[in-house]
C-alpha cells in the first residue's frame, strides 16, 4: 500500500507528465526532437506554428479553468484545517480552564474541611463523631420504615439523610456548599472521559463519607438534586449508615 508521501510524490509526477506533454508534441512536430520524430508522423500532428497557436489557447483554457478550481479547492480545504485547527485548539483551552477551576475548587474544599468542627454535643467535635450522630439519627428513622428493606436501602438513604441534616445540623456545610455544588457540575458538564478523571480525582481527596452527607446536605434545593442526579458514580451509601438502618434485619 502506498504512504502518504508515496501517493503525493506519484500524483505530483504525473502532474508534470501531464504538462509537459503538449510541449513535447510541438518540438517534436517540428523536428526539435528527432527521435519522436517518426511517432509525430504516425500520429499525424500538425508541424504549422499556427495549428499549435490554437492547441495551445485550447490548453491555455482547459488548465487555465481546472488550476483555478484546484485553486479554490486548495483554499477553502485550508480554510476549513485552519477552522479546525482553531476550534481544537479552543476545546483543548475549555479542557484546561474547566481542569484548572476543578482543582481550584476541590482544594479551596479540602482545605475548609480540614479547619472545620462540627456542633456535636458531649463529644468530639469532628467529623467522624458528626457521620456518627447523622447515621445513627436516620438508621432509627429508616427503620421506622416498612418499605425499607436491604434491597432497596441505596434508594431512601439519601433522602432520609438529607431531612435529618435539615433537621439537626442546618449549617453544617454553609460553607462547603458552594464549592461542591460548582465541583459537581463541572464534572456533569465535562465530556465522559473527562468526568470519569474528575470523579477520580475527588473521590481520592475527599472521604465518600464526607461527599454523601455534602451531597445529603445539598439534595433538597431543587437545583442541586438535579446535579446530584445527573452524576452517577459521585458517592455510594456509607457503610456505616447501612449497619444503623438495617439493625433490624440483623
Amino acid at each position: 500500500m502506498l504512504t502518504l508521501t508515496k501517493k503525493n510524490r506519484l500524483i505530483s509526477v504525473l502532474l508534470i507528465i501531464l504538462i509537459l506533454l503538449p510541449l513535447i508534441g510541438y518540438f517534436a512536430s517540428i523536428n526539435k526532437i528527432k527521435f519522436l520524430a517518426s511517432l509525430i508522423k504516425t500520429l499525424n500532428l500538425s508541424a504549422k506554428n499556427a495549428d499549435w497557436g490554437d492547441f495551445g489557447s485550447f490548453i491555455s483554457g482547459m488548465y487555465g479553468s481546472i488550476f483555478s478550481f484546484l485553486s479554490l479547492i486548495a483554499v477553502l480545504v485550508s480554510l476549513y484545517l485552519t477552522q479546525k485547527n482553531n476550534k481544537e485548539q479552543v476545546s483543548i483551552l475549555k479542557t484546561e480552564q474547566y481542569t484548572n477551576e476543578f482543582l481550584i475548587l476541590l482544594e479551596t474544599l479540602k482545605k475548609t474541611l480540614t479547619e472545620k468542627t462540627y456542633d456535636v454535643p458531649n463529644i468530639d467535635k469532628n467529623f467522624e463523631s458528626f457521620a456518627m450522630q447523622i447515621y445513627f439519627i436516620v438508621g432509627i428513622a429508616m427503620q421506622k420504615d416498612s418499605f425499607i428493606n436491604e434491597t432497596n436501602i441505596d434508594e431512601y438513604a439519601l433522602s432520609y439523610t438529607s431531612d435529618v441534616i435539615q433537621k439537626k445540623g442546618k449549617d453544617s456545610f454553609e460553607r462547603e456548599y458552594p464549592l461542591m455544588s460548582e465541583i459537581i457540575l463541572r464534572i456533569k458538564l465535562a465530556n465522559e472521559t473527562q468526568s470519569m478523571a474528575y470523579l477520580a480525582i475527588l473521590k481520592s481527596q475527599i472521604s465518600n463519607d464526607v461527599i454523601f452527607l455534602l451531597c445529603a446536605y445539598m439534595y433538597n434545593r431543587g437545583r442541586d438534586r438535579n446535579r446530584i442526579a445527573l452524576t452517577p458514580g459521585l458517592f455510594v451509601t456509607p457503610e456505616g449508615l447501612k449497619r444503623e438502618a438495617l439493625r433490624q434485619f440483623a
